[in-house]
């Protein structure tokens, strides 16, 4: 009978939902680390973010960012393409993740262990020696390349890389000097400029040369010159 049939017949199956992926949180500019290393809620979900992390920057270390690929970061992380795109959304979104954390966690000892409460000349030697060893002697000069190649196709991307990662490092320096300043020590008009250029003085030409010729650059000819931007820095603030 009808009746039985429809008894007998299997349930219908509800179709699962595809929910859009959740967008990444907000992030703040004065608080860049803490947006780096504090999206995922479980342990789990630290791990998979850092997994995720780890495998992406392998591959665009390997093939750059053109050339890299989703579907290989997700096979060598392990976990779903579900779980990439909620939290960095697409490709550009990962790029910028990986950059910035490896451009923070260059510092990011450095900052937490004292920073600001040693006199002067061994505060900027510190500061100088961290920032220009980062900056040259690791892979994060590639990934400065990589970004400055495709900055046109992805301005958004190369600006948000430059607020949360160069730019947080320039306000701890320039917060330490306005601290100096209004101790009596030394006379600036302008802490944050005067923080960009000796950061630019700490890497000096030596960044250049390697990142246009490969040229190779030793840790004793980084302490050189850092050792001279701070003599020519003091000597020009100095009250």
């Amino acid at each position: 009978p009808p009746e039985k049939r429809a008894a007998n017949a299997a349930p219908n199956r509800a179709r699962p939902v595809r929910r859009k992926p959740t967008p990444a949180p907000d992030r703040h500019p004065d608080d860049a680390a803490a947006w780096v290393f504090a999206q995922a809620r479980t342990e789990r979900g630290y791990k998979r973010r850092d997994a995720i992390q780890e495998a992406a920057t392998n591959e665009f270390l390997t093939k750059g960012y053109q050339g890299a690929s989703l579907r290989a970061i997700i096979s060598a992380a392990g976990g779903s393409s579900e779980t990439l795109y909620r939290q960095f959304e697409n490709k550009a979104g990962l790029f910028q993740a990986v950059v910035e954390r490896r451009m923070l966690s260059s510092y990011e000892d450095y900052l937490t262990s004292g920073f600001g409460k040693r006199p002067l000349e061994i505060e900027l030697s510190e500061f100088g020696l961290a920032y220009a060893t980062a900056f040259i002697m690791t892979q994060q000069l590639d990934f400065y390349r990589m970004t400055i190649s495709e900055s046109a196709s992805m301005p958004d991307v190369s600006g948000a890389i430059w607020e949360h990662g160069r730019v947080s490092v320039e306000r701890h320096l320039a917060d330490y000097l306005r601290d100096q300043v209004e101790a009596g020590t030394i006379e600036l008009s302008n802490p944050l400029m005067a923080a960009r250029q000796f950061m630019e003085m700490a890497k000096g030409s030596l960044h250049l040369h390697k990142l246009c010729n490969g040229m190779i650059v030793t840790q004793a000819e980084i302490e050189e010159n850092v050792a001279l931007a701070v003599r020519i820095f003091v000597n020009g603030v100095r009250k």
